[in-house]
């Protein structure tokens, strides 16, 4: 019997001159992207909303949106006035959002979004508050039905964002 080793075969000339080095490459490459991911993770971990050092004095952030008055006439005929036909419907792929600017990297967007006709259902838009941090959504409500008056947001410190919404004919 012959007693070849497996490095002096063709399989083992090609396994140990390309596959391994491409093998140990690639392995590397897994590394450095793993050890990048977690430098980038403990970065905004340092820099995370929790530990923002801009908001820690007060740990309830208030404002006021106040919408011209013929803006928030056309938002209550949205969310009050149920459709009869897709043309009346507020389509799904239309979204109606006012921002609240809190500082230091925090708004949070108030939004009327619409739906997809259904014969037979509502038809009407739902509503939601979505909390950001530098561009990155942090916390958000659940759907509602309601547009005007008090929506809040609270964050994992303690912090708590409110935006009052108000029709400028009210004030």
């Amino acid at each position: 019997m012959n007693n070849v080793q497996f490095y002096e075969t063709r399989m083992g000339h090609d396994f140990f001159m390309g596959q391994l080095p491409k093998l140990i490459k690639t392995l590397d490459r897994i590394a450095n992207a793993l050890e990048e991911q977690n430098k980038r993770a403990e970065e905004k971990e340092k820099n995370s909303p929790v530990n923002s050092p801009v908001l820690q004095e007060n740990k309830t952030y208030d404002r006021i949106l106040v919408i011209e008055h013929q803006k928030a006439e056309r938002i209550r005929y949205l969310l009050e006035h149920e459709p009869k036909t897709e043309k009346e419907c507020m389509p799904e792929d239309e979204v109606i959002t006012y921002t609240a600017d809190f500082g230091g990297g925090f708004e949070m967007d108030i939004k009327i979004c619409g739906v997809q006709y259904q014969e037979g259902q509502d038809n009407l838009p739902w509503t939601e508050a979505v909390l950001f941090y530098e561009g990155e959504e942090i916390a958000c409500s659940e759907p509602s039905e309601n547009f005007f008056g008090v929506w809040g947001l609270q964050i994992a410190d303690g912090k708590l964002f409110r935006v009052f919404i108000e029709d400028e004919a009210m004030i």
